[in-house]
């Protein structure tokens, strides 16, 4: 082999490493991002909730936390998919690799979507939520003024 073949082949290997790990570092973020609107939500539930609309609250709040379950999952098996992908590159089997890349490239792209609706549905359920809350408490300081006021 030439100098110039292992030197392409050292930039290869490094191109690929770099990407490999930027994949690595975007899916860690993706799962952390989820596990934390989906922890967070866990845990202030009852200050949000309002029981004048507690139906369409656990609707919108149940199909968003649907949501971001499916992103932890299409995560997950991107990364499972990701390492027979680079089995399958090393072993010399690149069309099969090639194959599963296109399938995670589709999958990544299903994932951000439906962390981004989930999450997008979480902020709608804090706004109805919050909207609903200033609704109760505006209304009753009406009427605990009104009578303190009347003699």
């Amino acid at each position: 082999m030439s100098e110039n073949q292992d030197t392409t082949e050292q930039q290869r290997k490094m191109a690929f490493e770099a990407t490999a790990k930027e994949a690595a570092g975007f899916y860690n973020m993706m799962l952390t991002i989820a596990t934390a609107f989906l922890g967070g939500t866990l845990l202030f539930l009852e200050k949000f909730v309002v029981t004048s609309v507690f139906l369409p609250s656990i609707i919108i709040l149940t199909f968003a936390w649907l949501l971001i379950c499916v992103a932890i999952i299409c995560v997950i098996r991107i990364r499972e998919l990701n390492l027979r992908s680079g089995k399958y590159f090393l072993d010399g089997r690149v069309d099969k690799a090639r194959e599963i890349d296109n399938r995670n490239k589709r999958l990544t792209k299903f994932s951000v979507i439906s962390l981004g609706m989930g999450i997008f549905l979480l902020v709608v359920f804090g706004i109805v939520n919050m909207a609903s809350n200033n609704k109760i408490s505006c209304s009753s300081e009406k009427i605990s003024s009104c009578r303190c006021t009347t003699d």
